[in-house]
């Protein structure tokens, strides 16, 4: 199980003034809310509007044929890594491939900074 100290915690949201995310992952728990006691934690950078934008060109790509479809979600996890080291996050995949996706999904899903779009009332 490896954890981020307090301390280089700190440090990470210092260097990313837009915040990091910090996502434990390990094995399913009853209550499927705390994070189970073999988790490891994964921080990344929050993603920025460039970020996004070349997520989405990748997407493009994918689609046109000219890069590998349906790695995308990991692709933009991977670039938004920034603790531990990128080895420890090829192995999470090696060992649940899917854990990519489900990052990089999160992480996306920071790009609407909080905000919704609504129907309006008029």
């Amino acid at each position: 199980m490896q954890t981020i100290s307090d301390e280089e915690l700190t440090k990470l949201r210092a260097k990313y003034p837009r915040g990091v995310k910090v996502y434990p992952v390990g094995s399913q728990t009853e209550d499927g809310k705390a994070p189970a006691d073999d988790a490891d934690e994964f921080v990344f950078r929050v993603p920025t509007r460039t970020d996004y934008q070349a997520y989405k060109a990748d997407v493009k790509k994918g689609l046109m044929g000219a890069g590998n479809l349906g790695i995308e979600l990991t692709n933009f996890a991977r670039k938004l890594l920034v603790w531990p080291e990128s080895a420890a996050f090829e192995a999470l995949l090696e060992r649940a491939p899917i854990m990519g996706e489900e990052l990089g999904s999160l992480l996306l899903e920071t790009c609407a900074g909080g905000l919704e779009v609504r129907e309006g009332k008029r």
